[in-house]
């Protein structure tokens, strides 16, 4: 008999994982087989997911808890959307939150700026625990449960105890390609293998302390606005972005007594040797939190102060033109909407350029730091409206890629706002 609901407090605290739900029910519930116990704590199989950024958290809600009004919580303390939304601005936090909680999956590789090739540099693709965790709960509660922070990638020692974390559980293969075995932890120890592990350091304890504050507090540093003020200010003190990377690199490596590349090859950090480079150049995306906790340690060695700001977003201040004129007409022309929606798209910080890039598609891609393709894709997503408020208040050029935009959709109306440059007469 299939059951439909489950109805039972799951004993989750803050910072197990999602998925301890599903084994906690087969457990429970005699003779229950994956598909049953996937269907009374989602309400569906869906697919076998893993539920790792909580997807479909609302049906969950109301499964586990009696209601969808637990479903904010549980992404927040039970699922790697608790992670990653310190890295987003509050807008698109809300939004990728509300696609979630409708079931809309693909946004949070979108938001995070992603591809589905990135995934295993965000979360282990098997299970992994720590003993000393197994023996605290199995004394406190009877049972040992899944820790959501020993599966991000970028973290391979337990926050609470420091020990090298255990590979256990890989995914099950043929069907249920997506889904691990429904196991707790000790149970299904694998013979995976071991990556190349990071030496104990003074950096690397700074570093995962760190991230022991990522589910309990908020983290306003590492928002888009305070993360771009943080890089400007620690490239104009350390003589410009060359003599900062060299500076930091060097930091890191004696904090961490290994060299960058090696840091960056162990944790999944993304950039290898320029990840350093990469930040400070703003071509980080939200995916790149380990990276900014990394920064974050370095630029604190340093005395180096990280912008906290909590509310507002203060990025067109960032931009390089300085007139005031020029920041009342960017303000005027709905440059607020377009880095809502570059962060939407999950761009690199580096598109807060956008609105001064008066040049071809293969230029500004370059510049962004993103592919000429994502970026025809983003400006393909922008209204025709929004194209033309660019154009007009911001004098585009007819060579720049707003208008190249707007030619390619070939509307009536674009003779009117494109602006052409005079031959000069013999």
């Amino acid at each position: 008999m299939t059951l439909r609901r489950c109805y039972f407090m799951p004993l989750l605290r803050t910072g197990d994982l999602l998925f301890n739900a599903v084994v906690l029910q087969r457990r429970l519930v005699d003779r229950t087989t994956i598909h049953e116990a996937l269907e009374a704590v989602r309400g569906s199989v869906g697919g076998l997911a893993r539920d790792l950024f909580g997807h479909n958290v609302t049906e969950i809600s109301k499964h586990l808890l009696g209601d969808s009004s637990h479903a904010e919580r549980l992404l927040q303390e039970h699922t790697l959307f608790g992670v990653f939304r310190h890295a987003l601005s509050g807008p698109v936090a809300t939004s990728w939150a509300e696609d979630l909680k409708a079931g809309r999956h693909l946004s949070c590789l979108q938001s995070l700026g992603a591809s589905p090739s990135d995934i295993g540099a965000l979360s282990s693709p098997y299970l992994r625990s720590c003993r000393q965790c197994i023996d605290a709960d199995r004394e406190l509660q009877g049972f040992p449960t899944w820790k959501l922070t020993h599966q991000v990638v970028a973290v391979d020692c337990c926050l609470d105890h420091g020990a090298v974390l255990d590979s256990e559980s890989r995914l099950i293969g043929g069907s249920h390609v997506r889904i691990w075995p429904l196991y707790l932890p000790g149970e299904n120890r694998a013979s995976c293998t071991t990556p190349d592990l990071v030496p104990p350091s003074d950096g690397y304890a700074a570093y995962l302390r760190l991230w022991r504050r990522v589910l309990t507090d908020e983290l306003p540093w590492l928002k888009p606005s305070a993360w771009i003020q943080s890089m400007q200010a620690a490239v104009s003190k350390l003589g410009g972005v060359d003599s900062a990377t060299r500076e930091i690199e060097n930091d890191i490596q004696r904090a961490w007594r290994t060299p960058i590349g090696k840091i960056s090859a162990a944790l999944l950090l993304g950039g290898n040797e320029n990840a350093v480079r990469e930040e400070l150049s703003l071509r980080s995306r939200p995916k790149d939190i380990a990276r900014r906790m990394l920064m974050h340690g370095s630029l604190d060695r340093l005395g180096l102060e990280l912008v906290a700001s909590n509310e507002g977003d203060q990025r067109e201040l960032l931009l390089s033109a300085g007139r005031e004129d020029r920041q009342l007409a960017l303000r005027n022309a709905g440059i607020e909407e377009l880095l809502n929606l570059a962060d939407q798209f999950g761009l690199p910080l580096a598109s807060i350029r956008l609105a001064e890039l008066d040049s071809g598609f293969a230029h500004v891609s370059q510049t962004v730091g993103i592919h000429n393709e994502s970026l025809r894709k983003f400006a393909a997503s922008m209204e025709v409206s929004m194209l033309q408020r660019l154009l007009d208040s911001l004098q585009f050029s007819a060579e720049s890629w707003v208008a190249s935009e707007l030619a390619r959709r070939d509307k009536p109306q674009q003779a009117k706002v494109l602006r052409t440059t005079p031959v000069a007469m013999e």
